[in-house]
């Protein structure tokens, strides 16, 4: 799954209480490189007795790292500055049997699949251009 998916699915990240030169609320623009997704789906196991579901069960998650941020905004006239997202997202299909969800064919459609969600929140730390303290050198995004 891209990033730009989860980002979209995430929302904004909001400034409520940072302004522009103007008084505006500030406005800021970032685009991402690199980094990486991991999944971690929980298998079960198709017995003759039934269903088997995987004995240690997180739900499907998954896991970024490392990607770098690197964004303009109406409040920093000093240049550009740069952040590292990083942080897990659950998946959740409740419409979906418990052999759907942990079966190896769930690895092949899209998560989450309609009707499902994704929850949990991406980190971001950032570092200001030269010149500029930033208040707060970290911020998040919640994922609901």
């Amino acid at each position: 799954m891209p990033v730009g998916v989860i980002a979209a699915t995430a929302g904004t990240a909001s400034a409520a209480k940072v302004t522009d030169s103007n008084g505006a609320p500030a406005t800021t623009s970032c685009t991402t490189s690199g980094g990486t997704l991991s999944f971690k789906v929980p298998i079960g196991i198709v017995t003759t007795g039934g269903y088997q579901a995987p004995a240690k069960n997180k739900g499907q998650q998954i896991k970024v790292a490392g990607v770098n941020l690197s964004c303009t905004s109406s409040a920093v006239s000093q240049g550009a500055f740069t952040g590292v997202l990083s942080g897990k997202i659950k998946s959740a299909n409740p419409t979906d049997t418990p052999a759907q969800e942990y079966s190896c064919t769930g690895l092949v459609g899209v998560s989450p699949a309609p009707g499902g969600s994704l929850a949990g929140v991406l980190k971001i730390k950032w570092a200001a251009p030269g010149g500029v303290k930033f208040s707060e050198k970290k911020s998040a995004i919640v994922v609901s």
